[in-house]
């Protein structure tokens, strides 16, 4: 009703529960259908309980792309709440327009967005932002749900190789 009285094109919801989706689905919406790549924590305390849980291939590898990153000095930030500023989520737009010209995808998220999530749920949000010699280079952004946390977007501002998974991931 609001999209229709407003003449909005439009209207997506996110995360939804299994009854939601059936009552949408009921109501004549479009389902939505896709890939998503789901991590479960199996009572791992820390990242090497992880790491033993893997092949000692997949361990030597995962450790050497991490350390190829450490290496070359970039560090990680993970911010939440009031730890997260208006200049993290100015950088962070330059990543996430960096992302979607690489992808020849479209912008539908605008600066002001960022700024308002920010300011209304910052508490919800997990940012990551790699660093290198004093400069951000690359943000993922996340939302913290009560079991979960969601990937939502991922930029950066030069192209390293293993950046993105020690990032989002």
């Amino acid at each position: 009703t609001i999209a229709k009285d407003n003449q909005i094109s439009s209207a997506h919801v996110n995360f939804i529960t299994d009854n939601d989706h059936n009552v949408l689905k009921d109501k004549g919406w479009m389902i939505r259908t896709g890939v998503q790549f789901h991590w479960q924590n199996k009572n791992y305390d820390c990242f090497d309980d992880f790491l033993a849980s893997l092949s000692s291939r997949k361990r030597k590898t995962l450790r050497k792309e991490r350390r190829s990153l450490y290496q070359q000095g970039i560090t990680f930030h993970q911010l939440n709440g009031t730890d997260i500023h208006t200049h993290h989520w100015d950088q962070f737009y330059q990543f996430y327009l960096s992302t979607i010209e690489n992808k020849w995808g479209g912008a539908y998220l605008t600066e002001n967005f960022f700024h308002q999530i920010g300011a209304q749920m910052s508490h919800q949000i997990l940012l990551v932002l790699a660093e290198k010699n004093g400069q951000l280079i690359a943000g993922a952004l996340n939302f913290i749900g009560q079991h979960s946390l969601y990937g939502r977007n991922w930029g950066c501002g030069e192209h390293i190789p293993n950046l993105h998974f020690e990032t989002c991931y």
